[in-house]
């Protein structure tokens, strides 16, 4: 992706207005059409529909105008200002050229009306042909994401509506009330029986009259019809070039990441922005609270859960030999850094790789996690966890009115949304005992337990050249000759090589016991590695968060059985009984999702 600069101070400045508003904040792309049009219909009735008007009388209060244009095969649902902008563009560009002829590029198409005419949202930028029961869906994406422009076929919905006999007047007609539950929401309708058309706006139908008027209870997102046209006029359906099909899942996920972390989002996938210094640095920017139209949350609940189609498809295949446990998404809320107790200082601190595809990369890593060697307790932790947490921390300090922070800060991991036990559970050694604080996956923290056991003892056996598989019995690790070890710890045969010249008999993990520092350790299969990429010497607090007191006390068979369980079906112990997505991508609501995920831990017994 090309570098882009991202304007931060504008977005910041914007923050409270989008937490009052119910459209997104994103700077549109360039528009698309521009004439590349096919007749493919013609259309009996127009319908005008105001979203989220704060006046019915002034277009510009207006978040778009939606034009539903119902003919006898196909009904199209896009945005009349969008339209608008386009055809204004499009005289435009008749004398642009000549005017600038060393322009660099075009000027951009954008709605003339509207209350944000410069910013992106979903319903604006998403254009509907429905032709018999199937919908297809086209969906335009903001600026730097051209390339994820794409549409999504589905069967046309049919909401479960109840009438009412309550009735209103809208444009001349009377309307009756009708209400349904749908994709996540609670949604209130009038209907004209005297106009027989089964439409309305978005995608909402199947009401024995046309839809004039819908909007959910919560006052989110409101339609409203503001002219009806009965002249014939043809129905077009654009080239849309270079668009992908995409499955529904997929673009509701997507738009939630945009909308709620657009800059974020831009940085994962190598956007860049100019700080205060003028350095190019990875693009982030603020949490801005979002309330999707279809908040279905067996589709899209948060960034960090899996596609739950490709999920269902491939995990048995993919974590068949995992590095990183099942399909859990990593929690959403921080450990309170302001809370915290200082047991001791480090003598030696070591950062080890954990699972790396590249030694080299952190970005590759599962984690890095952290040996702290104190005089009386080791701790051993994530550091990447560790400094998300202490980042939101101050970041919750900082802006004590926002609504919502970050769900992730610092350094971003291979799988840094993915929950496993090995990330998120701290260790601590002191008086020959072991203690585990284990925090669980998103929406299972009230399971967040902790239990104590005696330190385990690996029975290492150290190894020579005559019993060495590799045919060695020593290798440099950071500068430190390492000596070659083997052990059979908890249903698993290990390697580890250890510094006899550093005097620490500590390791990763749970590994320790042996006449040096371990430095790498990995188990025969290849599934799980730790090795070492740092050790310093300058102390450092060795804390503990307070918050732990609210873990429940266990045991290590009840924690691992926990995590077990979390790994091979998330979905089933967070106890989804919302629906399930059936083999052509649809939500069907008559179940509860399962999604099972083979899981091969660490520790085996």
């Amino acid at each position: 992706m090309k570098q882009i600069i991202l304007f931060l101070v504008l977005l910041l400045s914007l923050q409270p207005m989008y937490s009052q508003r119910k459209e997104a904040g994103i700077i549109i792309l360039d528009r698309y059409h521009l004439g590349k049009a096919t007749v493919v219909d013609s259309s009996d009735v127009r319908v005008y529909y105001a979203l989220n008007a704060d006046s019915l009388d002034n277009k510009d209060t207006y978040v778009d105008m939606r034009v539903l244009e119902v003919g006898q095969r196909i009904t199209k649902c896009s945005s009349e200002f969008i339209r608008e902008g386009e055809a204004h563009q499009k005289e435009v560009l008749k004398t642009w050229k000549n005017l600038h002829p060393n322009a660099d590029g075009l000027p951009r198409a954008h709605p003339i009306h509207g209350i944000r005419q410069d910013y992106w949202n979903e319903i604006q930028y998403t254009d509907i042909y429905i032709e018999g029961q199937t919908a297809t869906e086209y969906h335009v994406m903001p600026h730097g994401f051209q390339g994820e422009c794409g549409y999504v076929v589905s069967q046309y919905p049919s909401q479960k509506w109840e009438l009412s006999t309550e009735t209103t007047t809208i444009l001349g007609h009377k309307c009756q009330r009708a209400t349904c539950h749908w994709h996540g929401r609670d949604f209130i309708a009038w209907f004209a029986p005297d106009i027989p058309i089964r439409r309305g706006p978005w995608l909402f139908g199947g009401l024995p009259g046309l839809i004039l008027k819908v909007y959910d209870k919560d006052r989110f997102y409101t339609f409203e019809a503001v002219g009806i046209e009965r002249s014939k006029q043809p129905i077009v359906r654009y080239a849309y070039d270079g668009y992908r099909k995409v499955n529904r899942e997929r673009y509701l996920r997507l738009n939630r990441e945009l909308n709620a972390e657009y800059m974020n989002t831009m940085g994962r996938m190598g956007g860049k922005m100019q700080n205060a210094a003028g350095e190019w640095v990875s693009a982030t920017g603020p949490v801005i609270p979002y309330e999707p139209l279809e908040n279905n949350m067996q589709l899209i609940i948060d960034k960090r859960i899996i596609n739950l189609i490709a999920a269902a498809a491939v995990c048995t295949v993919a974590n068949a030999q995992p590095k990183n446990g099942g399909r859990c998404p990593a929690p959403f809320y921080a450990r309170d850094f302001s809370k915290m107790e200082v047991l001791d200082t480090t003598q030696v601190r070591v950062r080890y790789a954990f699972c790396a595809e590249r030694i080299d990369d952190p970005k590759t890593y599962i984690d890095l996690q952290r040996l702290d060697v104190g005089q009386r307790v080791v701790k051993y932790y994530s550091e990447f966890v560790y400094q998300s947490d202490s980042l939101r921390t101050k970041y919750d300090k900082e802006h004590p009115n926002a609504q919502a922070a970050p769900s992730w800060m610092g350094v971003m991991s291979r799988d840094y949304d993915q929950w496993s036990e090995y990330e998120w559970s701290d260790f601590f050694f002191e008086n020959g005992q072991l203690t585990e604080y284990s925090q669980m996956p998103q929406w299972l923290h009230k399971d967040n337990s902790w239990y104590t056991e005696p330190a385990p003892r690996q029975a290492w056996k150290l190894s020579t050249i005559a019993t060495s598989t590799e045919g060695t019995e020593t290798q440099t690790i950071l500068g430190h000759k390492c000596q070659r070890a083997t052990c059979r710890f908890r249903g698993r045969d290990f390697v580890a090589w250890f510094a006899p010249d550093i005097p620490v008999r500590c390791g990763p993990w749970k590994f320790q016991g042996l006449p040096g520092l371990i430095l790498k350790v990995y188990d025969t299969e290849g599934l799980y590695s730790f090795e070492a990429v740092g050790i310093e010497t300058r102390p450092h607090p060795i804390t503990r968060f307070m918050e732990y007191k609210n873990y429940h006390r266990s045991t290590r068979e009840r924690v691992w059985k926990m995590q077990r369980q979390y790994h091979e079906n998330w979905f089933k112990a967070v106890d989804f009984h919302k629906g399930h997505v059936d083999s052509a991508g649809n939500v069907v609501d008559d179940g509860p999702m399962s999604v099972f995920t083979k899981y091969n831990p660490l520790e085996l017994e």
